[in-house]
């Protein structure tokens, strides 16, 4: 399994939740108000970031 975020529904939390969530942290934002983006080659698919996002927008998919 691995976390996709779906940067439609993401609302780009000022400090973001998922990116907390993340033990290994695989997921992390290019910039100030850019959505969430997770780096697949560290993504062991957990589900925290998942659990913790506040818009529902990380999904976990089979890799």
């Amino acid at each position: 399994m691995k976390a996709i975020i779906n940067p439609e529904k993401c609302i780009c939390c000022k400090k973001c939740a998922v990116a907390k969530a993340c033990p290994i942290k695989a997921v992390f934002r290019l910039g100030e108000g850019e959505p969430a983006v997770v780096d697949m080659g560290l993504c062991h698919g957990c589900g925290l970031c998942a659990a913790e996002c506040p818009a529902k927008a990380v999904v976990l998919r089979e890799s």
